[in-house]
C-alpha cells in the first residue's frame, strides 16, 4: 500500500498491540485522531485475571460505539501482531488480563474506525505481523496453545482457539480471516513524500535478492513490487478459493524468515536493494521487542542518537525506527505507550519523525 505523505497532516504508526485492549485505547488517544471516552479507557484497562466469568467483550457495545474518528485527514498504521496475548503455555489460558471477546472487539473497533476515517479523507490501515498471519495458516504444532487465548468469543459464542493438532481450529482460522478481509490488510507501506520515501511493515526486508526471482520484483517498480506482496499475502491468506491461493502460501511459508511478517533486521545492510526496488531508504517496523536494561519500554531509531519524546527530527538515509515496546500486558515490562508520527515538509521532500508518549 502507497501513503502519500502529503495528502494527510499526519501519519501515526502503532506497534504490537497483542490482543490487549489497553494499549490499543491508549494509543488511539496518544493519535489525538480518535475520541476515547473516560468511561471506555477505565473498561480497557480493567485486570480481568482471576474473574469467575470471562467471557464476552471487555467494553460494552455502547462504549465501543463511542470511540470515533476524530483526525481529518490523518492516518493511521497498525504495524502488526494485534493478535495473540500470551507468551507461553503455562500463561493464562483467556490471556492476561482480557476477557474471551477482547480480540475480536479490537479488530472491530479498527473496521469502525476504518470506515470512519475514510468519510473525512482519513485513512486506517491494518499491517499484518506474523502472529496475525499464524492465525489464520497456522493449523498444527504447538503455536497457538503458546501464544493464543484458549477460549474466544466472536460476538454470539464463546469457542474453542485451537484444535486437537495444536493449531488454530478452522472456526477461528474463518472468523479471523473474514475480518483481516475486511480490513484491507496488507504486509507493506510505502511512504512518499515527493521522492523520498520510508518502508513500513512489521518485520523488515533484508533478503531481496532471493526474493527478487520468486515473486518477479522489478528494479525501479516501486508501488508494483509493494502490490506484489500485497496480494501474495491476501491470496494465500484472505482468498482460499484463488486458483493460486496453495502456491502463494507454500511461498510464504517455505521463505517465512525472509518475508516482512517475520524478518527481523537490526539496522538497513540492503539500503541499495531497497532504493533500487522500492524507492526507500528508511524503515518503520514493529516486531522486535525494544526495552532499556531495566526492562522499560524504550521506542528507538538508529540514527541521531536517543528518542525524545515529542522531538521532531527528519528520517536520514539507513535509518530504522523499531517501535515495538511490549505495550501488551502479555509482558512484563514497564508500560509506556507510544506511537510514532511522519509528517512530510510541503516545500521540500523531507520526511519528519516525532515519537508521543
Amino acid at each position: 500500500m502507497r501513503i502519500d505523505a502529503r495528502q494527510h497532516s499526519e501519519i501515526f504508526f502503532i506497534g504490537d498491540l497483542h490482543g490487549d485492549m489497553q494499549p490499543l485505547l491508549e494509543t488511539l488517544r496518544l493519535t489525538r485522531c480518535v475520541a476515547v471516552p473516560d468511561d471506555a479507557m477505565v473498561a480497557a484497562r480493567v485486570c480481568h485475571a482471576g474473574a469467575k466469568d470471562r467471557s464476552g467483550y471487555p467494553l460494552t457495545i455502547a462504549q465501543q460505539h463511542t470511540i470515533r474518528w476524530t483526525g481529518g485527514t490523518q492516518a493511521i498504521v497498525f504495524l502488526g501482531d494485534v493478535l495473540d496475548n500470551r507468551r507461553s503455555a503455562k500463561d493464562d489460558p483467556i490471556g492476561r488480563c482480557q476477557k474471551t471477546g477482547t480480540q475480536f472487539q479490537m479488530i472491530n473497533i479498527i473496521l469502525q474506525l476504518q470506515k470512519e476515517a475514510t468519510r473525512t479523507g482519513g485513512k486506517v490501515v491494518f499491517c499484518l505481523g506474523n502472529h496475525d498471519v499464524e492465525n489464520v495458516v497456522n493449523t498444527q504444532g504447538s503455536f497457538c496453545s503458546r501464544y493464543a487465548p484458549l477460549r474466544q468469543f466472536d460476538g454470539t459464542r464463546d469457542y474453542d482457539t485451537c484444535d486437537a493438532n495444536g493449531g488454530y481450529s478452522k472456526t477461528h482460522r474463518t472468523l479471523v480471516r473474514k475480518k483481516l478481509k475486511e480490513a484491507g490488510a496488507c504486509v507493506l507501506v510505502r511512504v512518499t513524500n515527493g521522492d523520498n520515501a520510508i518502508l513500513a511493515c512489521h518485520g523488515g526486508l533484508t533478503d531481496i535478492d532471493t526474493l527478487r526471482p520468486l515473486l518477479g520484483l522489478q528494479p525501479l517498480q516501486f508501488d508494483r513490487n509493494v502490490d506484489v506482496f500485497d496480494r501474495l499475502f491476501r491470496t494465500a491468506l484472505l482468498q482460499p478459493k484463488h486458483p493460486h491461493h496453495a502456491q502463494s502460501l507454500r511461498t510464504i511459508q517455505e521463505h517465512d524468515s525472509i518475508m516482512p511478517t517475520w524478518c527481523r533486521p537490526k539496522r538497513l545492510d540492503n539500503q541499495d536493494d531497497l532504493q533500487t526496488f522500492f524507492g526507500a531508504t528508511k524503515l518503520i517496523k514493529g516486531h522486535d521487542l525494544q526495552l532499556t536494561a531495566g526492562g522499560a519500554s524504550d521506542p528507538n531509531c538508529n540514527v541521531g542518537g536517543k528518542v525524545r519524546p515529542l522531538e521532531k527530527r527528519a528520517m536520514a538515509d539507513g535509518e530504522v525506527c523499531r517501535i515495538d515496546v511490549g505495550m501488551s500486558r502479555a509482558f512484563n515490562t514497564t508500560k509506556v505507550f507510544c506511537v510514532l508520527g511522519i509528517t512530510a515538509d510541503q516545500d521540500t521532500d523531507a520526511l519528519y519523525r516525532t515519537v508521543y508518549r
